[in-house]
């Protein structure tokens, strides 16, 4: 399913939905979301009390600190004809 964003509001209420005994696939159908999504949001409500995604970004840590960015950053904009190696 493509990506969509979903208000808090009604991620609180698809999980309310699934307390009363609906299934998580009838509520996946009607908010038009994968059931993957609705066991995230569960999962994240049991885990921190909160349904606002974690702080920061995942992923893989960057390998160049800001300074290192900023300082490429300038000198390709000094030089943009440089090959990479020979900066």
């Amino acid at each position: 399913m493509p990506y969509k964003t979903i208000s808090r509001d009604m991620k609180k209420r698809a999980l309310e939905l699934i307390e009363e005994g609906w299934t998580a696939e009838e509520v996946a159908d009607i908010l038009h979301v994968s059931e993957k999504s609705i066991a995230r949001w569960a999962d994240r409500m049991e885990a921190t009390g909160s349904l606002d995604p974690p702080n920061g970004r995942g992923g893989r840590p960057r390998l160049l600190t800001t300074e290192i960015r900023e300082d490429l950053y300038q000198l390709i904009m000094e030089s943009p004809t440089l090959f990479l190696d020979e900066i």
